[in-house]
């Protein structure tokens, strides 16, 4: 028969810790209680004398008070000498997993760099398809994206959707109604613009604000513009439509009809009119909507409302207007003298201009109409005669 093997060392280990628990529990059953000696009451837990050291017993043969302290010190003892040893166990269990940590934890750092790396590796690669998206032939995006660039370079502004009477270029037409779309698709989130973030970028390097509304875009433009206008002349006040004509500055002319027709809605129908945008005018130092910054003519003095106030409440009230401001408004509104007035003959209609501003032969004190060619946008009424000195405001 083959020999048996001899048990392993960690059996051995086990059975002897078995012996050990078996003989500490039998001497703890043998102890006898002490709660009915008073002289076997222990001092209170508050002071510590753990710092006592008990080498052996001085009496071999103590009295039986002295003999059941004894029983319990050496129980106590061979308890602490356990928990050392749980203790001792643990911290070398602990201590292998702190070197397995270490190891595991300069694993981690080398795969960081492994994939730092490998990222930027990738992001080269990225940036270098996306460079080479935007320049293949035969994409329509690309031609267009190119047309834009050189109407920028050429024009030193990016194309607009202007007034149906003006004759935009085509090109300038199709660029406007390109970006147009791109923006409702960035509005509404779609994959064919947003999975492509180097087609947003290059629109954006351009100057091209693709989170607002065309409306918006054009507003704050032509908003920047009157700034420039303030910072060049030193004032708000604008040269009158006939003025500007005759200037045959177009850019200018353009100007001075978004301000006129920004004022007239911001007095009249500010109810529509986003507060933000509202505030921007009240923040312009010395700007008053009560004021005739831009004329399509002659301006007569009258009762002017608190427009500046009314602009205020409506900031303050975060867009809602109060009752007594709505019907100053309205009564206002009644009274204007472009109220129920009807436009001009249509150009087939119309006779032969006498000249470019429309305004020849009239009387010094006669009302001025503007013509439908300097409304600032079709559909929209036209600004009423404003308030102020009775005069025609020029540089």
């Amino acid at each position: 028969m083959p020999s048996e093997t001899t048990t392993p060392d960690v059996t051995q280990k086990d059975s002897d810790a078995a012996t050990k628990k078996r003989k500490r529990q039998s001497i703890e059953e043998d102890l006898e209680d002490p709660s009915k000696y008073p002289e076997l009451q222990l001092d209170d837990d508050s002071v510590d004398h753990s710092n006592l050291v008990f080498k052996e017993s001085l009496f071999k043969k103590p009295t039986n008070i002295l003999s059941i302290a004894y029983s319990h010190h050496s129980a106590g003892t061979q308890e602490r000498q356990d928990i050392r040893f749980k203790k001792k166990t643990a911290m070398k269990e602990l201590h292998e997993l702190h070197k397995l940590f270490q190891s595991k934890k300069k694993e981690v750092l080398d795969i960081n760099k492994q994939l730092k790396q490998s990222s930027q590796k990738v992001g080269q690669w990225t940036s270098k398809v996306f460079e080479l998206e935007l320049q293949e032939p035969n994409c329509t995006w690309n031609e267009k994206l190119t047309k834009l660039k050189q109407f920028k370079a050429q024009h030193g502004r990016l194309p607009e959707m202007k007034r149906k009477n003006d004759k935009i270029p085509s090109v300038e037409k199709e660029l406007a109604l390109w970006l147009a779309g791109i923006r409702t698709k960035v509005n509404k989130r779609h994959k064919t613009i947003m999975n492509y973030p180097h087609r947003i970028k290059a629109l954006e390097e351009l100057g091209i604000q693709l989170d607002k509304s065309a409306d918006d875009v054009r507003f704050d433009t032509m908003f920047n513009k009157f700034l420039a206008y303030r910072r060049e002349h030193g004032t708000w006040k604008m040269p009158s439509a006939s003025i500007c004509k005759e200037s045959g500055d177009k850019e200018l002319l353009l100007l001075h009809n978004w301000l006129y027709s920004v004022v007239s809605t911001y007095r009249y129908h500010l109810h529509t009119k986003k507060v933000k945008d509202v505030k921007r005018f009240l923040d312009l130092d010395g700007f008053s909507f009560e004021q005739p910054y831009a004329t399509n003519g002659h301006v007569f003095t009258r009762d002017t409302p608190p427009f500046d106030d009314i602009c205020r409440r409506y900031v303050e009230n975060n867009g809602v207007m109060i009752e007594s401001d709505k019907k100053i408004l309205a009564e206002a509104s009644a009274k204007s003298p472009s109220k129920g007035k009807k436009r001009g003959p249509n150009k087939k209609n119309r006779k032969k201009k006498e000249n470019d501003d429309g305004v020849q032969g009239l009387k010094a004190n006669d009302e001025v109409k503007p013509s439908s060619d300097t409304l600032p946008i079709e559909g929209e009424k036209k600004a009423v005669q404003e308030t102020g000195d009775s005069e025609m405001f020029e540089i």
